[in-house]
């Protein structure tokens, strides 16, 4: 049974705080120390789940060596980078089509959160194929 690596903690960590923070931001009301000792709480957590680091058994650093492996993960992120850029591009489409039914300045702002990010990817893929080609 393989062990949760880090990022996986981490990653639970912080949608659980994300979770959270949505669903019982406005119901419960926190003193200044309560929301303190929280803060303090998951971030020393966080520290604790980034800096402790397991040792790699020698079956998991020649799997880590596979070719297989690797090109496996290499198409995971071309997909993972796909869904990205089409969920960036449909954000911006559904902002504008919101501005303009609403006139409400909050979908400009999440058209630029959405076009910055899409800027960026269409600016390295022109990089990369300029550089790879």
């Amino acid at each position: 049974m393989k062990q949760i690596n880090t990022k996986n903690m981490l990653g639970l960590l912080l949608i659980i705080c994300a979770i959270f923070s949505f669903y019982f931001g406005k119901v419960i009301t926190f003193t200044l120390l309560q929301a303190v000792g929280i803060v303090s709480v998951l971030f020393l957590s966080i520290l604790v789940l980034t800096f402790v680091s397991r040792k790699t058994t020698e079956q998991e650093l020649i799997e880590e060596q596979d070719e297989r492996n690797q090109y496996l993960a290499l198409k995971r992120a071309a997909k993972n980078f796909e869904v990205v850029k089409y969920t960036l591009f449909l954000t911006m489409v559904c902002s504008l089509i919101g501005f303009g039914l609403t006139k409400e300045y909050a979908f400009i702002f999440v058209l630029l959160g959405a076009a910055i990010p899409y800027g960026i990817l269409k600016v390295s893929y022109i990089v990369n194929l300029l550089r790879y080609n």
